[in-house]
């Protein structure tokens, strides 16, 4: 089929199931079945229509069933307290705890563990004399290009030439920031089990 025969198809479908479907009511049943083939005589060379039938309505319905004596038990689920990551009532709209930016000076604090094997390491110090990373300044590089050189990584193009090893910083690794996160008090929002 050509691609207009098939958007006519599916837009006759369409037609058919906001026009014809919901406006029925059990007398009318057929009638978007009749008013498509009426429809379909007219134009002998548009698509044919695809007939949808309405739903029967006159199947039973399942309902639950309640012994006596069970209506006031509370229905099975989990408490709001157990949803999502606070630990309050799922409409409450909590207020974060403040998290103290780390201030300590490059060198004073050792690195933190990975959390992963191939995660970017958390930066071990304080970072907010050596913002905003612009571009025409990056205060970061000011050590990391000499004292803690940043890793063959950062100067691989991953893109365009992935097994070469660049002198310079690659410029998709330029913002620090992007990947690498400052150390902070904040408490986690759940345990991490990761």
């Amino acid at each position: 089929m050509k691609r207009t025969t098939i958007l006519t198809v599916l837009l006759a479908t369409l037609a058919a199931l906001t026009l014809g479907i919901a406006a029925c009511t059990p007398a009318e049943k057929g009638a978007p079945e009749k008013k498509a083939n009426q429809e379909q005589a007219k134009a002998p060379d548009a698509a044919p229509t695809v007939s949808v039938k309405p739903a029967d309505d006159t199947q039973p319905k399942v309902e639950d069933k309640v012994a006596p004596g069970d209506e006031a038990k509370p229905s099975v689920g989990l408490p709001d307290t157990q949803i999502g990551l606070s630990a309050g009532n799922i409409f409450d709209i909590p207020e974060p705890a403040a998290a103290k930016q780390n201030d300590t000076e490059p060198g004073d604090e050792d690195t933190l563990p990975r959390v992963h094997p191939k995660s970017p390491p958390v930066i071990p110090h304080g970072i907010a004399e050596f913002l905003p990373i612009t571009r025409a300044n990056n205060a970061c590089l000011d050590c990391h290009e000499s004292d803690v050189p940043v890793p063959a990584s950062h100067r691989t193009d991953l893109r365009n030439a992935p097994g070469k090893v660049g002198e310079a910083l690659v410029g998709a690794r330029y913002n620090c920031v992007a990947c690498h996160v400052p150390r902070t008090d904040a408490k986690p929002l759940v345990k991490n089990t990761f």
